[in-house]
């Protein structure tokens, strides 16, 4: 079966489901192959920033790194943020650490850049890995 996302699943199983369908005492067997797709880890970007910039902020990620990714990455707002400002995150759902380290190769790096560069005393980001139990 081909996996149209970039990010290919960690662990699938496919199971095999009979069905036995009676129409009008017409008997009719079907085999349905189904794929179960487990994701190991959630790779979480948060930006907090000032209120005077953080639209700026919003339309770079959503121009720059929701739309040139394969990662089909989330876009988040943080309601009642226990910090001053705005907080978003970012994350992704991917199968290996080899994944998130592409990620931040290939996404991160500009990002922290785009922050550091005009961002730098209004915003700030960090981010952390979990492991699904």
């Amino acid at each position: 079966m081909p996996i149209t996302n970039h990010v290919q699943p960690y662990f699938y199983k496919n199971i095999l489901i009979l069905l036995h369908i009676n129409i009008n005492n017409i008997y009719f067997n079907k085999a349905i192959k189904v794929y179960i797709f487990v994701f190991m880890y959630l790779y979480n970007i948060s930006i907090i920033s000032e209120e005077s910039v953080h639209q700026e902020i919003v339309s770079w990620i959503k121009e720059n790194l929701l739309t040139n990714t394969s990662f089909n990455p989330h876009f988040l707002e943080m309601l009642h943020s226990p910090h001053e400002g705005i907080t978003y995150c970012l994350q992704i759902q991917v199968p290996s650490e080899d994944d998130i380290a592409q990620f931040q190769q290939d996404h991160l790096i500009h990002l922290q850049n785009v922050i550091l560069s005009k961002y730098k005393d209004k915003a700030f980001i960090f981010d952390s890995t979990m492991k699904y139990l």
